[in-house]
């Protein structure tokens, strides 16, 4: 029994299972690597607010002003870990005895498709001493 051509046709098969083998890997390291960079993001935000409440919470009562917490901005390794990164902090009066003020700081930023991802927020009450 002769086996003209079926080495050839044997290469030309195992070709194109590593074509789609290849293919397949660079697909799942490209998911797996866009998951890490959103995972690296949320990170960064999460940090990046609970520095902003730090601050925050350094300032004296007299100083917690909407008009004062408006003008805070994200810090420059911020802007560049996140795109379009936005920052809103929120001052509210509570109805408490002592005093207090419910702050509430946000975070949101665009993922690389343009979209808005889920904003990271943290809040937090101050009671006046």
């Amino acid at each position: 029994m002769k086996r003209h051509g079926m080495f050839l046709i044997e290469l030309a098969v195992a070709g194109v299972l590593l074509l789609a083998l290849t293919a397949l890997c660079v697909k799942y390291f490209a998911v797996t690597a866009g998951q890490r960079q959103a995972l690296d993001q949320r990170q960064a935000a999460l940090c990046e607010a609970g520095n902003v409440m730090e601050r925050i919470d350094a300032a004296g009562w007299g100083d917690l002003s909407a008009e004062r917490l408006s003008k805070m901005s994200l810090s420059p390794e911020s802007k560049l870990a996140l795109p379009e990164g936005e920052l809103k902090i929120d001052l509210a009066d509570e109805d408490a005895k002592p005093a207090a003020k419910r702050i509430t700081v946000t975070i949101r930023w665009q993922d690389n498709e343009g979209r808005w991802t889920q904003p990271v927020r943290l809040v937090a009450w101050r009671y006046q001493r």
